[in-house]
Formats: structure tokens, C-alpha cells, sequence
């Protein structure tokens, strides 16, 4: 009563004697699931703006969860940029923090700073007011009506963001320009730094950050109303796939999708 395994078209290595398909090498390799599967799945979230959950690929496409949490996770490797380019003209730069949003004073805090605020010795949190407790930070660089590089950092001291911006920035043919974060403060030895004062005023001409926090907006809208929950040793992942999507947001889903293809080699 054994049940018939279709053949697989295998190919025959002239100089070592092993066998290997078509797969070998790729995303594809190891993975029982049909190559016609994989690409409906690689165009879906190509062509999603904000992203696609495992869980919409699961009811889609008939697969298993965990078969389309590891499609989309492979996917998302080959979405990496290998060879990010130079960022240059000029550059916007800002943080964010991605994480669970609660409020002050709920569980997430630990016992004995609730029973401080119940004793008075620390002030009481206002209502409404967002923690930024558990929440991982993320670094992002936008170059105007180009490309958007961000990463996600330990803290948000100088000494890490400075070495991110003149790793990826273009000194010599660059304009930075962020908010009044001091941790931004020593880049002016290095390239021209205009500084907007968002507790005053959000545009004075050119300055402004609006092309960051417009890309922000985009990426929490997508991992809070699409993924609703991202584990902090995936984040990096979901990074990759918003960074491919905005870059070559001016071509068409189609074009898109062939770049998608062909980073999969050697990955």
C-alpha cells in the first residue's frame, strides 16, 4: 500500500559525479513546496504595500503555517540588499521605536516601580501617555526621491548612529538633516547638518524630516496592522522586505518582482 513519489529532474555534476536540481543554491532549495507556489507567493509580496502575513499566505495558497512562515522568512532573505549603495544628496535621518504600545502603569512595568507610584515616590504617569519601555529602536536614512537604508540599533547614543551615517552617506556630496536629537550633534565635522526644532516648527524651507516620517508611517502601518506582532530577532527580516518595496517603488509590481527573482541566486 506505498504511495507513488513522483520523479524529480535532476542533473549530474561531470566532475564530482553528485546530483542537484534546479533549486540548488537558491531560496528554493530543500523545500518539498511547488516552484509555482513559491512564485505566486515571491509576486503577493511584491505587489503588497504593506506586506503580507503568513497567515493570509496559509489561507491564500492551502499551506501549511508553518510552511508559509518559512516561505515568507526565505523570501525575505532574498529581498536583503547585497550591495547597498551610497546614499547622497540630501539625506534625512531619525529613529524610531517598534514595539508593544502600553500604556503607563500597566503590568509590562516591573512590581516595585508600581508600588512607587502608589507610594508617591515616583510621579504618576499622565493618561495617554505611550511607554518606550520593550520597545526596539530602529535607525532609518531616507535620500530625498531615492533610497531608504534602516537598522536596527542598541541605543541611540552618538557613537552608534555616527558611524552608520558615514558608513552609508556620501560626505563629500552630502546635506544631512535630522531633528534636534543631540546624539546627531558631532556629525558636523564630517558633512553640512541643518537641525529642525519639531518643538517649534516642522518645515522652515528645505529642512524638514518629512520623507523619514512618512516612511515610518508606512512601515508601523504594516507590521501593527499587517504582522500585528514582530519578534526582535526577526525585525531585521521585515526591515529588508519594507526597505526592497520602497526602493523600487517607482516601477511597476511586475519589474519589482523580476528583481525579486533574481537576488535569489547564490542565497
Amino acid at each position: 500500500y506505498g504511495m507513488s513519489v513522483p520523479p524529480r529532474n535532476l542533473f549530474k555534476c561531470k566532475s564530482c559525479g553528485r546530483q542537484f536540481s534546479v533549486n540548488k543554491g537558491i531560496i528554493f532549495e530543500d523545500s518539498k513546496i511547488p516552484l509555482r507556489t513559491w512564485i505566486m507567493v515571491m509576486y503577493r509580496m511584491c505587489s503588497s504595500k504593506k506586506g503580507v502575513s503568513a497567515h493570509q499566505i496559509h489561507r491564500e495558497f492551502g499551506v501549511f503555517y508553518e510552511a508559509a512562515w518559512f516561505m515568507c522568512h526565505r523570501i525575505r532573505y532574498a529581498m536583503q540588499d547585497k550591495n547597498p549603495s551610497i546614499l547622497t544628496g540630501t539625506i534625512e535621518a531619525d529613529e524610531t521605536y517598534i514595539g508593544p504600545r502600553r500604556r503607563r502603569g500597566q503590568p509590562m512595568y516591573h512590581e516595585r516601580v508600581q508600588d512607587e507610584i502608589q507610594m508617591g515616590l515616583r510621579p504618576k504617569p499622565q493618561k495617554g501617555h505611550w511607554t518606550k519601555e520593550g520597545k526596539a529602536i530602529v535607525f532609518g536614512m531616507v535620500e530625498r526621491g531615492g533610497k531608504v537604508q534602516t537598522t536596527k540599533v542598541a541605543d541611540t547614543k552618538s557613537s552608534t548612529l555616527r558611524p552608520l551615517m558615514i558608513r552609508h552617506i556620501d560626505i563629500k556630496n552630502s546635506r544631512l538633516v535630522t531633528d534636534a536629537n543631540p546624539a546627531y550633534r558631532s556629525i558636523r565635522r564630517y558633512l553640512p547638518h541643518d537641525v529642525i526644532q519639531h518643538e517649534l516648527e516642522y518645515v522652515r524651507g528645505d529642512v524638514h524630516t518629512q520623507n523619514i516620517d512618512s516612511y515610518w508611517s508606512t512601515l508601523k502601518r504594516g507590521l501593527y496592522g499587517t504582522f500585528h506582532h514582530v519578534g526582535g530577532q526577526f525585525l531585521g527580516c521585515y526591515l529588508n522586505e519594507f526597505e526592497f518595496r520602497f526602493n523600487r517603488r517607482k516601477i511597476a509590481d511586475v519589474e519589482r518582482f523580476y528583481a525579486l527573482v533574481g537576488s535569489v541566486e547564490g542565497r
